[in-house]
């Protein structure tokens, strides 16, 4: 059995809440309202090799964005991801950020991309505020804890990836971050921790 535990932040317009549906592989676990900040817990009893969970807000449209004189948006009806977890286990932001939202694009958002020639993209990616309508797809194993021990190794290489021209900061999800020089392991004693669990 597998725990899984969701919390999201809605952002309400003309006082009324952003709607979400989720889904566990096929099952839907979760349709209705999220007020202020919902955490959502449920169980999984039979874990596939490959699993599915998904995050679809639903029910929104153009007049749930209001803006104001200067078009500055004061109100979006919309959804943000704030953590996932695993058995009581946080996916890094890193990993949470690299998965897929396929957009329900409105209307008028298509037709701006038609007069332009072109099509809108199926999905966009470095995104958990989901503020059009559409479907957050989070893939997983039945080797959770392997899983877990991974993203550690995803997220550290996805920092050196970033790495800046100065030696003592590193960039990761757009945030200058110090390099600990007193860290006593490195990304291959993770590695190894990895490696043993299998």
């Amino acid at each position: 059995m597998l725990q899984i535990t969701i919390t999201l932040k809605g952002m309400s317009s003309r006082s009324v809440w952003p709607t979400v549906r989720i889904f566990a592989n096929k099952d839907c676990v979760y349709e209705g309202s999220v007020d202020d900040t919902k955490t959502v817990v449920f169980d999984i009893e039979h874990i596939y090799h490959n699993n599915l969970l998904r995050i679809q807000h639903y029910g929104k449209t153009n007049e749930d964005t209001i803006c104001d004189s200067g078009w500055n948006i004061i109100e979006d009806k919309s959804v943000e991801l704030i953590d996932l977890k695993f058995n009581g286990l946080s996916v890094l932001p890193t990993l949470l950020y690299d998965k897929f939202f396929y957009v329900d694009w409105p209307e008028n958002i298509i037709e701006d991309y038609k007069n332009k020639g072109e099509t809108p993209p199926e999905y966009i990616t470095n995104n958990l505020y989901f503020g059009f309508n559409g479907t957050y797809e989070f893939d997983f194993s039945n080797q959770i804890e392997i899983d877990y021990y991974k993203s550690f190794w995803a997220d550290e290489a996805k920092a050196h990836q970033n790495q800046s021209l100065n030696d003592d900061l590193f960039v990761r999800n757009g945030e200058e971050v110090k390099v600990d020089a007193n860290a006593e392991r490195t990304i291959f004693d993770l590695e190894r921790v990895i490696n043993s669990q299998r």
